[in-house]
């Protein structure tokens, strides 16, 4: 199976366990509690390495396999969770030097 259609199908599978919500802002993502999410994305390797948090409290974290696929996930304070957008070839770049806050 190509990388592309193990994306897709890996799309299809993350997307049956997770209900999808009636705000406008997340029509076109899956959402649903992040332990359902979590859970989900394990069975496909798929374990955090990077987060971040913004301003108004939302948990950005991208998971990423061992084969290269990943998932960006948005979880708000209130613990609802959507899954933001997922690819493959994830690299990581590694910088010498990161700017000071």
């Amino acid at each position: 199976m190509s990388m592309r259609a193990s994306t897709l199908t890996r799309a299809a599978g993350i997307g049956l366990a997770v209900a999808m919500p009636a705000k406008a802002e997340t029509e076109t993502m899956n959402c649903a509690e992040r332990e359902a999410i979590v859970a989900k994305l394990t069975n496909y390797k798929e374990e955090a390495e990077a987060i971040g948090l913004n301003k108004d409290g939302t948990l950005l974290e991208v998971f990423v396999s061992p084969q290269g696929t990943w998932t960006v996930l948005l979880s708000s304070p209130q613990g609802q969770s959507c899954i933001a957008a997922i690819g493959e070839a994830w690299q990581l770049k590694i910088t010498s030097q990161r700017p000071e806050s």
